[in-house]
């Protein structure tokens, strides 16, 4: 059989508590342990090793001879026991010898040493034990894991740990829009009619005072002056609109202005 036609998976599961049952009433038929895999689909090592966690003694009741039998749920209970010793426990529950150093040598009086510096020494002194991170040793302070409270540490109030920010793109309030640059080419080579340049004429640099808005063609420098009782964005706004209905859409196909707040 080629690998792709093998339809078992190479992906190792567990047994389930039904398989396990199956197993018992297999073996209580003296099936042998090659037999009762092939029958399950699993490894022989797989069955052998669950024969062996979920076997025990017992009296039978007729003969009063002590035998040995395979129980599912015995099996069972040995698997959930053995997977919660398999889980890890964290680090704090590996470094406790650092843990209880770390609380004599900071209750000590004179005390000689900071976390910090207990942390160095320890990593120095005993490099084969567990030891956690300055960083670390603070957070269980913090925590209340350890018999040390951040009073007992006149440092750690004063200590301003820099935290990495989220960086984040402004986004202007304001559209500028596009670039003169990225005019199209015909509009900075001057080869075209109907392309306006925009500006304001002001006075007094006071919004309620009145001003000047220009329009300039480019090509054949023909300019219109409009007054404007002020320089209000609104207010340029509609004299923008009046100018290109009143002389015609048609004759306005690029008006280009700077990108002051009244724009």
């Amino acid at each position: 059989m080629t690998r792709i036609k093998n339809i078992i998976s190479n992906q190792y599961h567990q047994l389930n508590l039904a398989e396990r049952g199956r197993i018992e009433a297999l073996r209580g038929l003296d099936w042998s342990i090659r037999r009762i895999a092939k029958a399950l689909h699993r490894n022989p090592s797989t069955i052998s090793r669950e024969l062996r966690r979920g076997t025990i003694t017992q009296i039978n009741a007729n003969t009063h001879i002590f035998e040995q039998s395979y129980l599912a749920e015995t099996g069972e209970a040995v698997y959930r026991k053995h997977r919660l010793n398999s889980c890890y426990r964290g680090l704090f529950d590996h470094c406790q010898t650092f843990c209880n150093a770390l609380v004599t040598a900071l209750k000590a009086r004179p005390r000689m040493h900071s976390v910090d510096t207990f942390v160095h020494q320890f990593k120095t002194n005993y490099p084969g034990v567990v030891c956690p991170s300055t960083p670390t040793a603070y957070r269980y302070i913090d925590d209340q894991r350890l018999a040390i409270r951040n009073s007992d540490l006149p440092a750690k109030l004063r200590r301003r740990v820099k935290r990495p920010r989220t960086k984040h793109h402004r986004i202007n309030k304001k559209n500028l829009g596009h670039l003169i640059e990225e005019r199209p080419t015909v509009v900075q080579a001057r080869q075209e009619l109907g392309h306006w340049e925009g500006d304001l004429v002001k006075g007094k640099r006071v919004e309620s005072e009145p001003a000047l808005m220009t329009l300039t063609e480019r090509v054949s420098r023909l300019e219109i002056i409009v007054k404007l009782p002020n320089y209000h964005a609104d207010t340029c706004l509609k004299a923008f609109q009046k100018n290109l209905y009143d002389y015609g859409t048609e004759h306005f196909k690029i008006i280009t202005s700077d990108n002051g707040a009244e724009f």
